[in-house]
Protein backbone atom coordinates (compact mmCIF):
# COMPACT_ATOMS: atom_id res chain seq x y z
CA UNK A 1 0.00 0.00 0.00
CA UNK A 2 1.46 3.17 -0.94
CA UNK A 3 2.36 5.82 1.72
CA UNK A 4 0.13 8.30 2.72
CA UNK A 5 0.68 12.19 2.33
CA UNK A 6 -1.29 15.14 3.62
CA UNK A 7 -1.73 15.87 -0.49
CA UNK A 8 -2.75 12.05 -1.22
CA UNK A 9 -4.69 9.37 1.03
CA UNK A 10 -5.58 6.27 -0.19
CA UNK A 11 -9.35 5.31 1.38
CA UNK A 12 -12.14 2.59 0.69
CA UNK A 13 -15.30 3.53 -0.42
CA UNK A 14 -17.93 1.04 -0.04
CA UNK A 15 -21.09 0.93 -2.43
CA UNK A 16 -22.86 -1.99 -1.82
CA UNK A 17 -20.87 -4.09 -0.71
CA UNK A 18 -18.01 -3.58 -3.16
CA UNK A 19 -14.92 -2.03 -1.75
CA UNK A 20 -13.62 0.00 -4.71
CA UNK A 21 -9.83 1.92 -3.80
CA UNK A 22 -10.13 5.81 -4.46
CA UNK A 23 -7.34 8.46 -4.99
CA UNK A 24 -8.59 11.28 -2.46
CA UNK A 25 -7.07 14.48 -3.67
CA UNK A 26 -7.49 17.82 -1.64
CA UNK A 27 -8.91 20.45 -4.35
CA UNK A 28 -8.07 23.42 -1.99
CA UNK A 29 -10.28 25.56 -0.58
CA UNK A 30 -11.93 22.77 1.10
CA UNK A 31 -12.68 20.72 -1.61
CA UNK A 32 -12.37 17.23 -2.22
CA UNK A 33 -12.04 15.76 -5.52
CA UNK A 34 -12.13 11.84 -6.26
CA UNK A 35 -9.65 10.24 -8.93
CA UNK A 36 -10.95 6.83 -10.41
CA UNK A 37 -9.52 6.82 -13.64
CA UNK A 38 -12.65 4.96 -14.16
CA UNK A 39 -14.37 6.17 -17.27
CA UNK A 40 -17.46 4.56 -19.55
CA UNK A 41 -17.96 5.16 -23.54
CA UNK A 42 -21.92 6.22 -23.50
CA UNK A 43 -25.11 6.20 -20.73
CA UNK A 44 -25.85 2.48 -21.67
CA UNK A 45 -22.07 1.74 -20.14
CA UNK A 46 -22.99 4.11 -17.33
CA UNK A 47 -26.39 2.40 -16.47
CA UNK A 48 -24.72 -0.93 -16.84
CA UNK A 49 -20.99 -1.26 -15.49
CA UNK A 50 -21.20 1.32 -12.47
CA UNK A 51 -23.19 0.39 -9.20
CA UNK A 52 -24.44 4.41 -9.26
CA UNK A 53 -25.43 3.85 -12.91
CA UNK A 54 -27.70 0.77 -12.09
CA UNK A 55 -29.17 2.17 -8.51
CA UNK A 56 -30.18 5.54 -10.28
CA UNK A 57 -31.59 3.35 -14.03
CA UNK A 58 -35.27 2.59 -12.68
CA UNK A 59 -35.53 6.26 -11.48
CA UNK A 60 -34.53 7.69 -14.96
CA UNK A 61 -36.76 8.43 -18.06
CA UNK A 62 -34.95 9.53 -20.66
CA UNK A 63 -36.40 13.21 -22.33
CA UNK A 64 -36.31 14.45 -25.82
CA UNK A 65 -33.74 17.22 -24.71
CA UNK A 66 -29.97 16.71 -25.04
CA UNK A 67 -27.06 18.90 -23.85
CA UNK A 68 -24.92 18.84 -27.22
CA UNK A 69 -24.72 15.06 -28.29
CA UNK A 70 -25.64 13.68 -24.81
CA UNK A 71 -29.33 12.83 -23.83
CA UNK A 72 -30.80 14.60 -20.83
CA UNK A 73 -32.20 12.39 -18.10
CA UNK A 74 -35.19 13.11 -15.52
CA UNK A 75 -34.78 11.69 -12.20
CA UNK A 76 -38.52 9.92 -11.59
CA UNK A 77 -38.43 8.78 -8.14
CA UNK A 78 -36.46 9.02 -4.63
CA UNK A 79 -33.06 8.10 -5.15
CA UNK A 80 -30.11 7.55 -2.22
CA UNK A 81 -28.04 10.46 -3.01
CA UNK A 82 -28.41 13.65 -1.69
CA UNK A 83 -27.26 15.43 -4.65
CA UNK A 84 -30.43 13.72 -7.12
CA UNK A 85 -33.93 14.59 -6.19
CA UNK A 86 -37.19 13.69 -7.64
CA UNK A 87 -37.57 16.19 -10.64
CA UNK A 88 -33.96 16.86 -11.40
CA UNK A 89 -31.94 17.06 -14.82
CA UNK A 90 -29.06 14.98 -15.29
CA UNK A 91 -26.93 13.73 -18.52
CA UNK A 92 -23.34 11.67 -18.55
CA UNK A 93 -20.46 14.05 -19.62
CA UNK A 94 -19.39 11.91 -22.93
CA UNK A 95 -16.27 14.15 -23.48
CA UNK A 96 -14.61 13.49 -20.59
CA UNK A 97 -16.90 10.00 -20.31
CA UNK A 98 -16.13 10.46 -15.98
CA UNK A 99 -19.18 12.30 -14.56
CA UNK A 100 -22.47 13.66 -14.86
CA UNK A 101 -23.97 17.08 -14.76
CA UNK A 102 -26.92 17.52 -12.48
CA UNK A 103 -29.80 20.42 -12.98
CA UNK A 104 -32.72 21.35 -10.73
CA UNK A 105 -36.05 21.17 -12.16
CA UNK A 106 -35.42 24.51 -13.81
CA UNK A 107 -32.56 23.84 -15.73
CA UNK A 108 -29.87 24.95 -13.41
CA UNK A 109 -27.03 23.56 -12.39
CA UNK A 110 -27.09 21.93 -9.16
CA UNK A 111 -23.86 19.41 -8.75
CA UNK A 112 -21.47 17.12 -10.66
CA UNK A 113 -21.21 13.67 -9.71
CA UNK A 114 -18.42 10.84 -10.28
CA UNK A 115 -19.42 7.94 -11.58
CA UNK A 116 -19.85 6.03 -7.57
CA UNK A 117 -22.32 8.93 -7.19
CA UNK A 118 -19.65 11.31 -4.77
CA UNK A 119 -20.05 15.21 -5.37
CA UNK A 120 -16.99 16.69 -7.20
CA UNK A 121 -16.89 20.25 -5.29
CA UNK A 122 -14.27 21.73 -7.78
CA UNK A 123 -16.34 20.54 -11.04
CA UNK A 124 -19.46 21.68 -9.21
CA UNK A 125 -17.82 25.15 -8.93
CA UNK A 126 -17.16 25.71 -12.18
CA UNK A 127 -20.09 24.36 -13.48
CA UNK A 128 -21.70 26.97 -11.20
CA UNK A 129 -24.54 29.19 -13.47
CA UNK A 130 -24.45 26.99 -16.58
CA UNK A 131 -28.67 26.61 -17.66
CA UNK A 132 -29.61 23.77 -20.23
CA UNK A 133 -33.20 23.92 -21.80
CA UNK A 134 -35.41 21.14 -20.24
CA UNK A 135 -38.76 23.47 -21.24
Amino acid sequence: MPKESNREKIINSVEDGVVIGVNVISGGQGGVMTKTGFTVGNITDFFGKTNFGKNIKDFSQKTNFRQGKDYIYKIMGKTNNPNLKKGDYYHLDSKHGNHIEVYDRTGKSKAVLDLDGNLNITKTKTAEGKIINVN
